[in-house]
């Protein structure tokens, strides 16, 4: 009997999380459910999100010979997307969520990889810089071109307006956690 009742228990949890047939009885465990569901689909959203890029980058043979980490990806992608197509360790270490060290390593190996170059910073000579190198750039393009048609695929249901929206929503989750994390 206590195996039966423990199960429920945690099926219960489980709906509480995902925000399914659950009633809580007041405002305040209806409140307490959704900040739990708020917080599990975050989590499960990153994770899914990583296993999608994982899964991106199985299909192409071209991301496959490359034979980057995700955080490579990560930087060769931020550092594309910025203004100048140019950043410093400090911001990639922002960017991707890398520690100093974590990232001085992912620098090492891309730049052995050819697919950057570190440089001084005209503005001040104590600081360094990162920057795609030609062969970089061929495979930002060829990641983001294979992922953007990966997430068209996965989102051809979703309508403009509901993508914008969501667009939008997730946008500003971001500024808010990135400004509560310091």
């Amino acid at each position: 009997m206590a195996n039966r009742t423990n199960g429920r228990k945690r099926a219960s949890a489980r709906a509480r999380l995902r925000n399914e047939t659950y009633a809580p009885a007041s405002s305040k465990q209806r409140e307490e459910s959704e900040w739990m569901s708020f917080a599990y689909s975050l989590g499960r959203i990153s994770r899914l999100n990583e296993r999608f890029h994982m899964a991106v980058q199985g299909r192409s043979e071209a991301l496959r010979g490359a034979r980057r980490t995700s955080v490579e990806f990560h930087v060769i992608l931020s550092v594309l997307a910025s203004e100048g197509e140019e950043l410093s360790p400090t911001q990639l270490c922002d960017y991707t969520l890398q520690t100093p060290s974590g990232m001085t390593k992912t620098l090492r190996r891309l730049e052995e990889a050819g697919l950057i170059s570190r440089f001084e910073s005209t503005d001040d000579a104590r600081f360094s810089m990162v920057r795609l190198t030609p062969a970089g750039r061929r495979l930002a393009g060829h990641l983001m071109e294979v992922t953007l048609s990966a997430y068209r695929e996965a989102f051809k249901g979703v309508t403009p307006r509901q993508f914008s929206a969501t667009v939008k929503m997730l946008r500003d989750v971001r500024v808010i956690l990135e400004t509560s994390a310091g």
